[in-house]
């Protein structure tokens, strides 16, 4: 698939057909109704070139070679061993003698965004980008034999985890609370005792796809008799209601202190007397009255909402944060 996408002048016609191939045999409408923001999906095609094409040990070794590569910045050295996990980047430029050392003695290696140095890994991204309307992200993930690189951790972000080489061990677990489902952030790690019995436990092979939801407790561990070579494909960091109405609200404000006098109207002279955190239990008349106003006012506020504006607002910073055309696709 690597080979044939941006072939054409069809942009979403090629990114609609990316996205069923990365889940094929499923369907991207019942992916959506029944999968997306919901729950896991695990994809075991037997079939271990159906992933080829994308990135490669081989590619990984030549990025070190042949660039300036830095810890921190490109690559993490990681481990995870009797529940501690640490990073073990050293100062400077990721020289390859320094990376494979790292990854002989068990350790697990971390490429932070292929893309700046895959020619394959960009146009991945940039295509899906035009299925998805959000901004792609990505990581490539090494690990040899019998190790595990990270500790269990939620991610703020929907992944996509496409098996390339070897395979790897996954548990994912259900977030814990509504609080952590469809999370902002990522989490920080977690240990074992703060894990119950996993959703989804499996083993995935070259060919293979995992997809689940941002707030699914994931770890990943090598079995003796295989290294690991996967890429995590993310989307759809900071692409919510909650991100719109960011921007919409401070419009909506602004216009409605224009257009209605009742938002400029003075506050109560004693509203000091019963509102506040040190105050939020009093019950009296004058509370009452004054948080039926804020209510009425909140409900009002929709009227002035500039939902389009706020709409180009998160269209500009996509198109802002958003991966360009490689130089071939441009000509």
């Amino acid at each position: 698939m690597s080979s044939k996408i941006r072939d054409g002048q069809n942009g979403k016609l090629e990114a609609k057909q990316l996205f069923e191939w990365l889940i094929h045999p499923v369907n991207p409408d019942q992916f959506f109704k029944e999968l997306w923001e919901k729950k896991p999906l695990l994809i075991k095609r037997h079939n271990s070139a159906y992933n080829e094409g994308w990135f490669s040990s081989n590619d990984f070794s030549e990025i070190l070679k042949n660039n300036p590569i830095q810890f921190g910045t490109h690559l993490d050295l990681t481990s995870y061993k009797d529940g501690k996990r640490e990073t073990h980047n050293l100062p400077g430029r990721a020289y390859p003698h320094l990376v494979w050392k790292h990854f002989k003695n068990g350790g697990s290696i971390r490429m932070l965004n292929p893309q700046t140095y895959s020619e394959q890994v960009w146009q991945l991204l940039n295509t899906l980008q035009d299925f998805f309307r959000s901004t792609m992200g990505a990581n490539v993930y090494l690990t040899p034999a019998g190790t595990q690189g990270f500790a269990p951790h939620y991610d703020d972000i929907e992944a996509f985890m496409i098996q390339l080489e070897g395979k790897k061990h996954w548990r994912l677990y259900a977030p814990r609370s509504d609080k952590e489902t469809l999370p902002i952030h990522s989490s920080h790690n977690f240990s074992q005792s703060d894990l119950g019995k996993p959703i989804l436990d499996t083993i995935l092979e070259a060919g293979d796809v995992l997809y689940f939801p941002r707030g699914t407790i994931h770890q990943g561990n090598c079995l003796p008799d295989s290294h690991s070579l996967h890429i995590t494909v993310s989307t759809y960091q900071m692409n919510t209601w909650g991100d719109l109405l960011e921007k919409l609200l401070p419009k909506a404000l602004s216009i409605a202190r224009e257009e209605d006098k009742d938002f400029r109207a003075g506050l109560p002279l004693d509203y000091l007397d019963y509102t506040g955190i040190s105050k939020s239990d009093i019950v009296s008349p004058n509370r009452a009255t004054f948080l039926k106003t804020v209510e009425e006012l909140m409900g009002r506020l929709t009227r002035f909402a500039p939902i389009d504006a706020a709409s180009d607002d998160l269209s500009a910073k996509l198109i802002h944060d958003s991966l360009p055309l490689t130089l071939a696709d441009a000509a």
